[in-house]
């Protein structure tokens, strides 16, 4: 059905499009936000890609995947219920299988995860997000000058535009 959908959307004439906005206007407001979400999500994969070791990033991949694709099992042990090959995970990555490979390891050596043949299983969420965790916020020193709602990073707005916090009018 997902696929039926997207296929339908690809043939849909400009002006038809136009058209179902115009009778629906808050489709802008759905499209804005679906829109926001992605651009947000570029951004944090790329500030991730920049800052964060391989494996803070595996470690918030993998929570994006069982939370998208997670099954429940025994024990609060979640099957990530998606196959994708090392590789695949590499590439989201931004690493190569090799290293991904390592740092799988070095996470099932410490109980956080059961690698199996075409799947991965969770053992331990509360161990993933320590270790995908951003670092925390310090507060600002006195010397420091406060911050300015008028000097908000591209980034911000946009999670304010994805929240609704914030008109585009």
């Amino acid at each position: 059905d997902a696929l039926k959908a997207v296929k339908f959307v690809q043939s849909v004439r400009k002006a038809d499009f136009k058209a179902l906005l115009a009778a629906h206007v808050e489709l802008y407001d759905a499209l804005l936000r679906l829109n926001c979400r992605r651009l947000r999500l570029m951004f944090d994969a790329l500030e991730d890609l920049n800052t964060k070791p391989l494996a803070a990033r595996l470690a918030r991949q993998l929570l994006q995947l069982a939370r998208r694709y997670g099954v429940e099992e025994e024990a609060g042990h979640v099957r990530i219920g998606l196959a994708l090959a090392q590789e695949d995970l590499a590439q989201l990555l931004g690493a190569s299988r090799q290293r991904v490979n390592q740092e799988l390891k070095a996470l099932e050596r410490e109980g956080v995860l059961r690698v199996e043949p075409s799947r991965l299983i969770v053992l331990s969420r509360d161990k993933l997000l320590a270790l995908g965790a951003p670092p925390e916020q310090s507060e600002p020193s006195p010397s420091e000058p406060p911050s300015n709602d008028n000097a908000d990073t591209l980034k911000d707005k946009i999670a304010r535009l994805e929240r609704g916090e914030m008109r585009t009018d």
